[in-house]
């Protein structure tokens, strides 16, 4: 149980695959769920996994100081069910509100340098290049089936769903609210705007 008055921050991410959540205080995740499903979370099922983590995780509503909440890349329902559930939360609780692209959050979570992929759904990913943590490109979507040789000679951060199309030649990643909920701690005062990129 949260006792005392520690930051507890609150981390989303609901538009790459079945999404994850994840409770930090004071920089400790305290508690984490990661969705089984291939598809993006629907705003109910969202609604019920935040409940059941926090009362897993021994935290009441009122406890919460922020919530961190992906704005994209993804599914574009994903991204706005995620962000529309998060500004209800900090609305009704009168609590800050952080939204972070989560290619830079992942790179950010260990100064990466070279890419960051995750998939946004139809055979899609989007992928961005870091040199330690900071972009040196703009976000890119690009056909799931080239991506091995767009990314060949760097290395590679993916959601854990692209193995198959990567292979061995990239670091997985599941649990996506974590470098979320991380970089919202960090750096509080930023702000990603959302994120809407598709196959072209």
């Amino acid at each position: 149980m949260v006792t005392a008055h520690p930051e507890v921050i609150l981390g989303i991410e609901s538009a790459v695959a079945g999404g994850s959540l994840c409770v930090l205080a004071d920089g400790k995740e305290i508690g984490s769920w990661v969705g089984k499903s291939e598809h993006p979370l629907r705003a109910e099922v969202l609604m019920i996994e935040i409940t059941k983590l926090l009362r897993r995780s021994s935290v009441k509503k009122s406890q919460l100081t922020r919530v961190a909440v992906s704005s994209g890349p993804g599914s574009f329902t994903g991204i706005r069910v995620g962000l529309a559930t998060a500004m209800g939360l900090t609305g009704g609780l009168g609590i800050e509100i952080s939204r972070a692209s989560v290619l830079e959050a992942l790179a950010a979570a260990t100064s990466h340098s070279g890419a960051v992929v995750v998939p946004v759904g139809r055979g899609t990913a989007v992928w961005q290049m870091f040199k330690e943590g900071i972009p040196m490109s703009e976000p890119a979507s690009i056909d799931q089936t080239l991506l091995s040789a767009a990314t060949d000679g760097n290395r590679i951060v993916a959601h854990s769903s692209l193995q198959p199309v990567l292979g061995g030649a990239a670091e997985f990643v599941t649990d996506l609210a974590f470098p979320i909920a991380k970089f919202a701690e960090r750096w509080p005062e930023r702000s990603s705007a959302p994120i809407f990129l598709s196959k072209k």
